[in-house]
């Protein structure tokens, strides 16, 4: 029941922060964004730098998000161009490459514990359980481990879930109750009757 109603209330939070702007047709400028999905990984934070990806996504009207990124260093590179505005997560992917085999890796754990610890980082994620991660099941030691972490250091999960593994999230909302999570995306590749 707990978990009901700690969920209830953030989705009641939510839909207050969307009420709380001006209605439909009002003269005022549009609603506040906070955006719970920034990625800066390598490759664009190469050719884009964190002060102008910062200002971005002020100009956009980003009052707030959450951040994540491979590597996930440059989370807090760019989270600190934007204090108080962006929340950093740690990211399992430790490189490029490392998207399809995390959840294999015993390092992902002592890094994450490492970051965590340091209070770094202010959540986990965001974390594919997908086929592409054909193993990142909810007996899966690495995952498991991460969401131990989470709830050691009272800190979110952001997770990405195909439809096929929704039963997977389920299992995992059901082990760790106490775990805060913030589902990043529901579909993917699903077949209509999913």
């Amino acid at each position: 029941m707990r978990r009901r109603s700690g969920r209830a209330c953030i989705c009641l939070l939510l839909l207050a922060a969307l009420l709380a702007g001006p209605g439909p047709g009002a003269a005022e400028s549009p609603l506040p964004l906070i955006d719970l999905h920034v990625h800066y990984n390598g490759w664009v934070a190469g050719s884009l730098p964190p002060e102008e990806a910062a200002r971005r996504l002020r100009a956009h009207g980003a009052i707030g998000g959450v951040v994540s990124s491979t590597p996930t260093a440059n989370a807090l590179r760019l989270a600190a161009r934007a204090p108080g505005t962006l929340v950093p997560f740690f990211r399992p992917y430790l490189t490029e490459g490392h998207r399809g085999t995390w959840h294999q890796d015993p390092a992902v754990l002592r890094e994450a514990e490492a970051a965590l610890a340091a209070g770094q980082y202010r959540g986990i994620g965001e974390v594919h359980l997908s086929a592409a991660n054909a193993g990142a099941d909810a007996g899966n030691p690495i995952l498991v481990g991460l969401l131990r972490l989470a709830r050691q250091h009272r800190v979110p999960v952001q997770v990405h879930v195909d439809a096929p593994e929704i039963p997977v999230l389920e299992a995992l909302l059901g082990a760790f109750p106490t775990v805060p999570v913030i589902w990043a995306h529901a579909g993917g590749w699903a077949e209509p009757a999913q």
